[in-house]
């Protein structure tokens, strides 16, 4: 079974056996040997009944459609998928799609980090990229020149994974193909409706946020975060501010919402439930926080998803 088939039959089972979850957090469940993959698009739908789950990872995640219809969910944004789109979802996020069975063409990558910096590449080449960037839009519209471009990359990256399998980790090709494609991604999308981080890549907030994603939902203290850098919380603070505009506190915060809104936006679990996902003991405490920060309640946020659904 080539490398590209094994990756497809490792993900189908994850989703067949939890896809009751409201979400699936896929770095729960131990996909060994893949800090990197790559598949057809149609290859992977075709094992799904072209309908993904609501799921989530640690690695960053990019769909190339060189063909198709569908509609696609990352976070709380939802599109229509169209020709020659490319799909960008940063690690940590949650997302979902369902196509249309018919026409599609394209390709799905998957890496994480680590598999750069295992091969000595310096850090900053990979995580400057806006791409790779929370507040990056989701889906870039391309033109058939540059959905030509990347596809030619990514089918030789697709080659190169079959033709080594399993011992792609001494494949010097590979790693320089998926950063050969984020480069023009982020070239293509410079023009696009991308937000830029002008700052630039600073290695303090990529930890921090790092250390949000992971524990957002158990610790909102400051001091927590600061002491796990070996900072301390006011220098912590001033960092962030001056990369940001945010302060600390406000970066947690905003990630406690923006789980909160994909939560209430793709799930049918009720306030307490989404509260108690979130590490809230009291839904009422909850609903104050989400209202403070928002402007609405909960229940008022999913009001208004409805009457925007049926307008």
């Amino acid at each position: 079974m080539n490398a590209q088939l094994s990756i497809i039959q490792q993900y189908r089972e994850v989703f067949r056996k939890h896809r009751t979850d409201s979400i699936i957090d896929i770095d729960k469940y131990d996909l060994q040997g893949h800090p990197f993959y790559i598949a057809r698009l149609e290859t992977f739908a075709l094992q799904l009944n072209h309908r993904f789950p609501l799921r989530r990872q640690s690695q960053h995640y990019f769909e190339l459609v060189r063909k198709g219809n569908g509609t696609k969910t990352v976070g709380c944004t939802q599109f229509q998928v169209s020709d020659n789109m490319l799909i960008t979802v940063p690690a940590r996020v949650a997302h979902s799609e369902a196509f249309e069975t018919e026409g599609l063409e394209g390709f799905v990558l998957g890496f994480d980090l680590d598999f750069f910096l295992d091969r000595a590449f310096p850090r900053y080449l990979v995580e400057n990229k806006c791409l790779l960037n929370n507040s990056a839009a989701p889906n870039l519209q391309l033109t058939e020149a540059q959905t030509n471009h990347l596809s030619g990359i990514l089918e030789c990256l697709l080659e190169e994974s079959e033709h080594f399998g399993v011992d792609f980790n001494t494949n010097e090709i590979i790693p320089i193909k998926i950063l050969e494609f984020l480069i023009f991604s982020d070239r293509y999308g410079a023009g696009a409706a991308r937000q830029k981080n002008e700052s630039g890549f600073n290695k303090l907030v990529f930890d921090f946020s790092s250390l949000v994603d992971k524990h957002f939902a158990d610790q909102r203290s400051v001091n927590f975060y600061a002491s796990a850098l070996n900072l301390h919380p006011n220098s912590l603070n001033a960092v962030i501010k001056f990369h940001s505009g945010l302060s600390a506190k406000s970066m947690i915060n905003r990630r406690i919402i923006d789980e909160s809104r994909c939560l209430l936006t793709n799930t049918t679990l009720s306030i307490k439930e989404t509260a108690i996902c979130l590490g809230f003991e009291d839904p009422n405490y909850f609903s104050y926080f989400f209202k403070r920060e928002t402007g609405l309640s909960p229940i008022e946020y999913r009001q208004n998803l409805y009457l925007k659904s049926t307008a």
